[in-house]
């Protein structure tokens, strides 16, 4: 096969439909084998030709349209004023990883989601610092904070029941939602969840799409034990008082409060009441 209809083969492939198709001497530029393309309209050189290509109508979620929506996500951290430094250190060192999904408020991703989780849980090192996996859920319209915050627990539960399964919740962390040790465990570790969506009243939550960031629990536990813990939360809640005009009144220590209360970035009063319950392994098999 030529190097013509190689690039051909290529491009029936990848979701792309050619607008045009010159004939001309380039260097090489093989576009296609990039992940990240934060456009629908892009240029493939090649050694004898130019194509003009797009998207094809039918293909918004193949892999072109969700490295969009992870460089949109990752350009907004990266922003200068960002409040959120840990956030900034994770996606500088490359440390902040992609599930890119639908809806979030369908169960369709869910499983695919929860094995990522999982595998993100077992793969990361206990001593990891700064690392983030960030479901983005591009296809999810414009929620109010209550929709959000109903949405958020509602993926948070199914997602239990599926990793219950195989994982037994994080001892290092309590279970039930009321207690100011609760942390969400997936995998057998504990996580930190932040609810990110367009809908959010604080500027620091408002993002183009609807997105759950989970980031490891033992992380927070090695910054208290070597000092610098309560450096980083002073240092980010500044920079949120100059990005919001204000530091975000439900963030408080582990320990303190529960942290179930800042997950969706909502502002809950103290009557506030988490609709979320864990599941042991004989209720989920119905023994």
């Amino acid at each position: 096969m030529d190097a013509g209809h190689d690039v051909d083969a290529k491009i029936r492939g990848s979701g792309l439909e050619i607008v045009s198709d010159t004939i001309a001497m380039c260097a090489l530029l093989n576009l296609l084998r990039q992940t990240c393309w934060p456009c629908t309209h892009a240029l493939y050189i090649c050694p004898v030709r130019t194509l003009a290509l797009r998207l094809k109508p039918d293909c918004s979620m193949n892999r072109f349209s969700h490295a969009a929506s992870t460089v949109d996500f990752r350009s907004r951290i990266e922003e200068f004023s960002f409040p959120c430094v840990g956030a900034k250190s994770a996606a500088a060192h490359d440390a902040l990883q992609f599930v890119v999904a639908a809806d979030l408020r369908s169960a369709a991703d869910d499983s695919r989601i929860v094995r990522q989780l999982q595998d993100f849980a077992v793969q990361t090192a206990r001593d990891a610092m700064f690392v983030s996996l960030a479901v983005l859920f591009e296809k999810t319209p414009r929620l109010d904070e209550k929709q959000f915050e109903n949405k958020l627990w509602e993926r948070l539960a199914a997602f239990h029941a599926i990793d219950v399964r195989r994982h037994e919740w994080d001892r290092a962390v309590s279970s039930d939602p009321s207690s100011p040790h609760f942390s969400m465990s997936i995998g057998g570790r504990a996580f930190y969840v932040v609810g990110l969506h367009p809908g959010a009243s604080r500027r620091a939550r408002r993002f183009s799409c609807a997105a759950l960031v989970f980031n490891l629990h033992s992380q927070f536990e090695a910054l208290r034990s070597d000092g610098r813990y309560e450096k980083l939360r002073e240092a980010i809640g500044l920079r949120d008082l100059a990005y919001s005009g204000s530091r975000n009144p439900m963030l408080a220590a582990h320990g303190v409060t529960s942290e179930a209360r800042q997950y969706s970035g909502r502002m809950v009063d103290a009557s506030w009441q988490c609709p979320f319950a864990t599941q042991s392994r004989a209720q989920r098999d119905g023994s």
